[in-house]
């Protein structure tokens, strides 16, 4: 017999540190933004304003399930309202629960526990599950208890299949991008690598990383997230862990000594996930983020890697890069009609800002001064952005 077991105090969850990541690589799910060393640096860094919910599933004895979930009290439509979702939002790329055995029965069971102890909150939003996964088909067949849900497309993660070679030969190692490889090295003596062939330079690379990023974005209509220092230490506490077990890297270029640009990127066997990257922005000219994109790729081919995925979002480069694509999905639970029917008409609204680079930009820049100002919910605004642009 499965029982659900709570987890609500910190002391508690780190507990878990030992068996973690050992169910994680047993389940379905893909581990980069579930490893334990995600989640709790995750969990420092942000959940002191927010309620542990990591529910255990477990048969005799043995944890067979984890859903790493948390409450968060949101403003939302003008009143205070408690939401469930996974731990690590927004910055996880993808989220899902942990499950090595009985699927349909442990995603059962922790459906029923939510729905038994739906006084604890408002509304479920389980955001960024891959359409591979089996927890969106697993939740559509279980008996909903009254209770309401949508399911919308979030977003894509563009990929890379490194073993097509004649996409890699025509779109890849085309004449036009090797010129670009070029034109940058001619501008003097030119290195690439990864970081994990010389740990040693991680506090350098890593610091390198934040200043750039720094220079690069606060010059722009969207600032970057590191000159919030809560943001800064979190990435700078998660790759020291991950980079230290081998799942995280840098990959970094420079001339004559200086670095140009360089990614931070997750490693999953044979997968590669581009996370984020930054360039000297004296080197704008020559495109030094897409081209160091292109040499990593080449390296990724030398070392037998067999997928890059750019992970979240559709831009240009990742779309003229990619051949093929995954589909993210978030489900969305509701225990009552009026906020269900708003939160799928406003989820449809959201897609729309994302598909319109005006309006997001629009959206981007404004946000927080008008929701300071009117003291709305972000859906409010994204609803009026729409009404008033679309």
């Amino acid at each position: 017999m499965i029982k659900i077991t709570k987890v609500d105090s910190f002391e508690n969850f780190m507990e878990l540190e030992g068996i973690w990541n050992d169910i994680l690589y047993r389940s379905y799910a893909e581990p980069t933004f579930l490893r334990f060393e995600w989640i709790s640096n995750w969990w420092k860094s942000f959940g002191k304003d927010k309620e542990l919910l990591v529910l255990l599933a477990e048969e005799d004895e043995k944890i067979i399930g984890i859903a790493p979930l948390m409450i968060v009290s949101v403003k939302k439509f003008g009143v205070t309202i408690k939401k469930v979702e996974f731990i690590g939002m927004p910055l996880s790329d993808y989220s899902d629960f942990i499950i090595i055995d009985r699927k349909k029965e442990v995603i059962t069971k922790f459906y029923d526990y939510l729905h038994e102890n739906k006084n604890l909150w408002g509304f479920i939003k389980l955001n960024r599950i891959l359409e591979s996964s089996p927890t969106l088909d697993l939740m559509n067949k279980i008996p909903k208890k009254r209770l309401l849900f949508n399911r919308f497309l979030s977003d894509i993660a563009p990929c890379l299949n490194l073993e097509d070679e004649d996409y890699i030969k025509k779109r890849i190692k085309s004449k036009k991008r090797r010129k670009r490889i070029r034109r940058i090295k001619n501008e003097g003596n030119a290195f690439f690598s990864m970081l994990s062939e010389g740990k040693e330079k991680f506090s350098f690379l890593i610091e390198k990383f934040f200043e750039m990023h720094k220079e690069k974005w606060n010059k722009t209509k969207t600032p970057s997230m590191f000159n919030d220092k809560e943001y800064e230490n979190f990435f700078m506490n998660v790759f020291t862990s991950l980079v230290d077990k081998g799942f995280a890297d840098i990959f970094y270029f420079k001339i004559n000594d200086e670095i140009v640009s360089s990614e931070i990127l997750f490693l999953d066997d044979k997968k590669v996930l581009t996370y984020n990257s930054s360039y000297n922005i004296k080197y704008s000219k020559f495109s030094p983020g897409i081209t160091t994109t292109l040499m990593m790729i080449d390296y990724c081919l030398s070392r037998d890697f067999d997928e890059v995925n750019f992970l979240r979002g559709n831009e240009k480069y990742k779309l003229e890069l990619s051949n093929n694509s995954k589909k993210i999905f978030n489900l969305g639970i509701h225990k009552n009609i009026i906020l269900y029917a708003l939160d799928s008409a406003l989820s449809i609204l959201e897609k729309k800002i994302k598909e319109n680079d005006k309006l997001y930009s629009f959206f981007i820049k404004y946000e927080k001064k008008i929701k300071d100002f009117l003291i709305i919910d972000s859906y409010i605004l994204r609803f009026l952005c729409c009404h008033i642009f679309l």
